[in-house]
């Protein structure tokens, strides 16, 4: 029985994820990979498991936004097919290196990134709440804390 619970937790959670991580890519252009991404490698799946999940669902959700802007002008061609000819190499080139990397070096790479961006994000003038007048709350804080400190141990290896 424990085990269908803690199997039914994780359910809950990857779909409450993993629902954030799209409404902030829809929103934003943002957000799956730095939420996303750690709460599957949080959840115990081996880093490139959850790499290529990841990519998976970013990129569907990504022709899911495609598709709702096709035709509305809010989307220049142009610069789409660079930003296409130039991403899908990085991309697999990006893949294929971290496939390179040990797992837990790839996973405090994660950390370290997702702190940095953490720490960017909190103090640039242009992205932080105290620009606009509403400073960060501690519940931002603290959620912002869940994705970027556990990283580095990351859940049990289900390989």
């Amino acid at each position: 029985m424990s085990d269908f619970v803690g199997i039914i937790t994780e359910q809950l959670l990857l779909l409450f994820f993993s629902g954030l991580a799209s409404l902030l890519a829809s929103v934003s252009g943002g957000g799956g990979g730095l939420i996303l991404l750690p709460v599957l490698v949080l959840l115990g799946l081996p880093y490139m498991v959850a790499l290529g999940t990841h990519k998976s669902g970013m990129l569907l959700i990504s022709l899911g936004n495609l598709v709702r802007r096709r035709g509305t002008g809010s989307l220049n061609r142009e610069i789409s097919l660079v930003l296409l000819l130039l991403g899908v190499p990085g991309v697999v080139a990006g893949t294929y290196l971290v496939s390179l990397v040990p797992e837990q070096v790839a996973r405090m790479i994660l950390g370290a990134l997702s702190v940095g961006m953490a720490i960017y994000s909190y103090c640039s003038k242009k992205l932080t709440a105290e620009h606009s007048g509403n400073p960060p709350t501690t519940a931002m804080r603290a959620t912002g804390a869940l994705f970027t400190f556990p990283l580095k141990c990351g859940g049990q290896n289900r390989s």
